[in-house]
């Protein structure tokens, strides 16, 4: 799997898994584009909510963008930055066309409104509905050595490695495609190294980036320093209104979070929050996070489908690994891992770095293959091999710590592992 323009050259596999929780229904969706002769892989996981058409944000998502990037390989190659921002983009209006058809199918009455959100009926002697959900939605490509990100929502991507060789600061902010395309001045410039650097944007509402963002979309009737939407701590009451704000606003009119949530969402002592629609619109409804494909009545007051993306070179890095490298008997690597929140809820991110890179599990990964397949087998499918069992071990260990933390209520999660090793002058493809 050589770059098709020469000089260094990546080899990877990549394996996704994923487990229903305590769930009725499995809502999270994932694949894997994987284009090797031309130095591509593309990895999507996709976290569908409503309990409606939360499955089928998820799958329409997912079944669009494999056919969106069979049809765009030349244009990924060429300009990584639009190809994945028009894919999630496209995506947003395919997953309206399926709700459209799937309620339609089960007996609804849908209209399009003229604020472009959809209501549903069983027939005309009933009142109008909103029509909520919609999915999350995070893409990891690899393009020649260089991995790009797009996401919009919580389903987060991080890159592994054993060794402290990795920085938050090698992340670059390529640009944000929900404000005409910026880049974010402040992207973190923090060189500490690290094992574990997180590759997708934050989506949160404690985020004072998207506060702003949302403020500038659209500002709260008769208060131009407050968004539209109510950006709050989650509590158990349904008014979202009487929530404990997640801003105050300093002197300058800049967004201070206040962290008065009421409890934590995750192991990392993350407060639940929440946007919700304001008090004046015609329908309730609220996300837990601030970007996400479908959610049409949100978008009306700024909730966006437009992603953010960001790269970093693996090129350096490799480098680093190989000047580095003590065991010659082994090859160094680096790990992607990405996942839905039913994932990132149980651990904290270097917990899943230690797991994914830990040379017992990869270890034992190719001892308990080479049992089940005795018969000879090539580099590649060895690669796939490991891949595979660590995917699962990971989906299997989450299972235990999701049931300790939410029992019966714990959420579907669903994981890609990918591996990424320089190619061996025997391994070139």
């Amino acid at each position: 799997m050589a770059s098709p323009k020469g000089g260094v050259s990546l080899s990877w596999r990549a394996y996704g898994d994923t487990d229903i929780g305590g769930s009725r229904e499995n809502q999270d969706d994932m694949f894997i584009f994987d284009r090797p002769a031309l130095g591509i892989c593309v990895l999507g996981v996709l976290d569908g909510h409503g309990r409606d058409v939360g499955q089928t944000a998820s799958e329409t998502g997912r079944k669009f963008l494999l056919s969106y990037f069979e049809e765009h390989v030349d244009e990924l190659l060429e300009d990584p930055y639009t190809c994945l921002v028009q894919g999630i983009v496209q995506s947003h209006e395919a997953i309206r066309e399926s709700f459209i058809r799937v309620l339609r199918g089960k007996g609804w009455e849908v209209q399009n409104t003229a604020e472009e959100y959809l209501v549903k009926r069983k027939s005309s002697s009933h009142p109008w509905a909103c029509v909520h959900g919609g999915t999350s939605c995070s893409l990891v490509a690899l393009v020649n050595t260089t991995l790009y990100t797009a996401n919009v929502g919580d389903s987060s991507g991080i890159l592994c490695s054993s060794r402290a060789i990795l920085a938050q600061s090698m992340v670059k902010h390529v640009g944000d495609s929900a404000i005409g395309n910026k880049r974010h001045p402040n992207m973190s410039t923090d060189d500490t190294p690290v094992s574990t650097v997180v590759l997708t944007a934050e989506h949160s509402p404690e985020s004072p980036e998207e506060f702003i963002r949302m403020r500038n979309f659209r500002h709260r009737e008769g208060d131009p320093t407050q968004p539209s939407l109510l950006v709050v701590y989650d509590a158990s009451t349904h008014d979202k209104s009487r929530c404990s704000p997640v801003f105050s606003l300093d002197a300058n009119g800049d967004p201070v979070v206040t962290n008065r949530g009421s409890y934590y969402k995750n192991v990392r002592h993350e407060w639940a929050s929440l946007v919700a629609a304001p008090s004046y619109a015609r329908f309730q409804d609220a996300l837990a996070f601030t970007r996400s494909i479908g959610d049409f009545h949100l978008h009306l007051y700024g909730v966006t489908h437009y992603p953010e993306v960001t790269s970093i070179d693996l090129k350096p890095i490799f480098e680093s690994l190989e000047e580095s490298n003590e065991d010659l008997s082994s090859q160094p690597y680096l790990a992607v891992v990405l996942a839905s929140d039913g994932i990132w809820d149980n651990w904290e991110y270097d917990d899943v770095t230690s797991f994914v890179v830990n040379p017992e599990l990869r270890s034992k990964a190719k001892r308990i293959e080479s049992k089940i397949d005795e018969s000879s087998s090539t580099d590649e499918e060895d690669g796939l091999k490991y891949t595979k069992h660590i995917s699962k071990a990971l989906i299997d260990a989450n299972a235990v710590h999701a049931n300790r933390n939410f029992g019966n209520q714990a959420d579907n999660a669903t994981g890609i592992v990918m591996i990424i090793q320089p190619c061996t002058s025997g391994s070139r493809k």
